[in-house]
Order: C-alpha cells, then sequence, then structure tokens
C-alpha cells in the first residue's frame, strides 16, 4: 500500500479496478467542479459531455460529463482523492458494454418526469441524490437506473463511499470495506 494513501482511497482503488472483465468510469457534475474542463481538456481519458448539441460555455462548464477511468490516470486520481465534493459517482459495468452504450443509458434518464407530467431534470450524478433515489427506488425504476451498470460508489455526507447493486429484493448497499495495514 502506499503510504500517501489513506485505507479509503486503496478499498476505492480496488473496487473500482479489480472487478475483472469490468471497467470503471465516472460521472462528474461540472456545476460542482468547475476545474473540470481545464482537467480534461489536458488529459487523455474518453469522454464525453452528457448534455447533447452545442453549447454555451456556461453550460458545457455546468454539465455531467461521462468519463472512461483508466488507474492512476491524474484524471481518476483526482477523482479518487476528491473527497467531500459532492462532485461525482463511480460506475462499475462489464468490458462488453462499450463507451458508446454506457453514454446512450446515462442520457436516459436526465430527464423525468414530476407529480404533474412535467419534465424535469434528474440529477442523478451527483451523490447526495443517487443515494436517496437507489435507498428508495421500487425494482422497476432501480432496473432502469442500472441498466448495465453492476454497482455504482457515491460517496456520502462524512465522505465515506458505499457500493449499490442489484439483488433479488432490490438494491443493495454496503459501505466500502476499508483495509487496515
Amino acid at each position: 500500500m502506499n503510504p500517501f494513501n489513506s485505507p479509503q482511497e486503496t478499498a476505492l482503488r480496488k473496487r473500482l479496478f479489480q472487478t475483472p472483465n469490468h471497467h470503471a468510469y465516472a460521472i462528474v457534475d461540472g456545476a460542482a467542479s468547475p476545474e473540470l474542463l481545464p482537467k480534461l481538456n489536458n488529459s487523455p481519458a474518453e469522454y464525453a459531455c452528457l448534455f447533447q448539441g452545442e453549447l454555451i460555455p456556461e453550460l458545457a462548464t455546468a454539465a455531467p460529463y461521462l468519463i472512461k477511468l483508466t488507474q492512476y490516470t491524474p484524471i481518476t486520481e483526482w477523482l479518487i482523492i476528491s473527497k467531500g465534493l459532492n462532485h461525482n459517482i463511480f460506475a462499475v459495468v462489464p468490458d462488453r458494454v462499450d463507451f458508446n452504450t454506457l453514454y446512450s443509458h446515462f442520457r436516459t434518464f436526465l430527464r423525468i418526469r414530476g407529480d404533474e407530467n412535467e419534465l424535469l431534470y434528474f440529477r442523478y450524478y451527483d451523490p447526495r441524490i443517487l443515494q436517496d433515489f437507489l435507498s428508495n427506488c421500487c425494482a422497476e425504476q432501480a432496473q432502469t437506473v442500472f441498466g448495465p451498470v453492476t454497482h455504482y460508489l457515491t460517496e456520502d455526507n462524512q465522505a465515506k463511499f458505499h457500493s449499490y447493486q442489484l439483488n433479488d429484493q432490490g438494491v443493495e448497499q454496503q459501505p466500502l470495506v476499508l483495509e487496515h495495514a
């Protein structure tokens, strides 16, 4: 273990990158992370804005971005060590799911219908919103949000990570297990 990594960072890396035949992604909220676009522009990572079309600079800066993660790259390390910002969620998916398929999946529920059938933005990429939703959704809603995702990793208000995955009863939530030296 690297002495400069916290046990939580080590456990998060393990959960993101040590599931055989899977790949890690992040969805980052530009509105909560103003330094995101400069970091992406200087990164070789594959990424795309979840809002389509020509965006004015202010909206492009505040939009959510899907990023394919590679272990130990600067963008990945920045996301792992940026605790307490509530600016992203992580998703782990099977290798057979390509970037474009995952991109299409995450775009499908950016807008949802409200109680009065009005279209609303669903900011599921805010970890606080995703945690609340996954803790209270029905099985059909959970299936929609998971789609090809094996598990999500999100940060809570105490900067601790939790893993969410589907099981026969719905969504199972577990705290990230820390390894102690």
